[in-house]
Parts: C-alpha cells; structure tokens; sequence
C-alpha cells in the first residue's frame, strides 16, 4: 500500500469527472477514507466513479454538501490529503496530489534497444515511416514501419522525447519484411 491506511483524501467534482482516481484506489494503491462533494443532478460520469469507489475494500466514501466551494479548508483542517485534476496552488499545511502529474510521472520510460510489439496504423510524414501507439498510449514513429501498415511487428526503441503533447517514441522494425 502506498499510503497509511487511515488517510483521508478529498476529491473534487472535477476529479470524479476525470475517473482516473477510480483505479487507484481500484488497485489497492491508496486506502482510507474519501470526501466528496454532493452530487446534485446530471452528472453520470461523477456517479460512475462515485460508485465504483464505494465498492473499493478498505474505502469509506462520506458526501458532502458544498465541498468544492471549501476544499481546501475542509482538507486542511480534518488533516487529509487533496486528490485533484484542479490547478490548486501548493501550500505547506495540505498535501495536493495531483492525479496529471502521478500519471505522467507513472509512465514507462522507453530506453533505446527495448523491444515491445506494437501495431502500425497508417503511414508516417516520410514515405517510409510508420505510425502506432504503445499500450499506454504514447505515440511511436517507426522508421521502416511503412510496409507494415495493418500489421503487428517487434520493434526495437531508439529513443523517446517528451513534448508538450506528450512523450513520442521513435523505432525501427526488428526485422526486414520477407516476401
């Protein structure tokens, strides 16, 4: 486990929205207890969420009315932790987690010379190039990769950069297409 066993944390509308919270506590990584706001009306993906971190072992989940509007306060005070997607400025007394920065610090780092399966899409700006996605999500260009449109194919990584888009991979086939 990755946190003590009786945190609590204080989630925002915004974070119940974005669901990736869900698999956190899905996995077991975090425990304890969860404060959210009161949900009031329409909002089918909160529910979702909502009710999927009702069902995690070892999570209590208390609604609150107008918690958005006092989340920093209330987590201040009860000593608890805020799980957000907000821009929330950091403060000394409150621990802000912020779930864009756990993933994007959770991501694989792809190191020259791995080799990993991918599938090629569609063609790249260069004639030859071809494009696919790794499993979790990041972008590849695979020089190479033209002919291969369509199908699954080893590649070997020759590195990675991150944008502001996001991290991109560049590859070539592991081996030459026989005919």
């Amino acid at each position: 486990m990755f946190f003590k066993k009786r945190e609590k944390f204080f989630l925002s509308k915004a974070t119940l929205r974005d669901g990736r919270v869900l698999g956190l506590f899905e996995s077991g990584l975090l425990e304890g207890k969860i404060y959210v706001p009161l949900l009031e009306g329409d909002l089918e993906r909160e529910r979702h969420t909502l009710e999927g971190l009702k069902r995690c072992r070892g999570v209590r989940v208390k609604e609150i009315k107008g918690l958005d509007k006092n989340l920093l306060e209330r987590a201040r005070k009860e000593k608890g932790k805020i799980i957000t997607v907000d821009e929330i400025k950091r403060r000394a007394d409150v621990v802000i987690i912020s779930l864009d920065d756990l993933y994007e610090r959770l991501k694989p780092t792809w190191y020259a010379g791995t080799e990993v399966m991918v599938r090629v899409l569609r063609k790249g700006q260069k004639p030859d190039e071809g494009v696919g996605y790794l499993k979790d999500g990041t972008k590849v260009i695979i020089e190479g990769g033209g002919e291969f449109i369509g199908l699954n194919i080893e590649i070997v990584i020759e590195g990675m950069i991150d944008t502001p888009a996001g991290r991109l991979v560049f590859a070539h086939p592991k081996y030459k297409r026989v005919e």
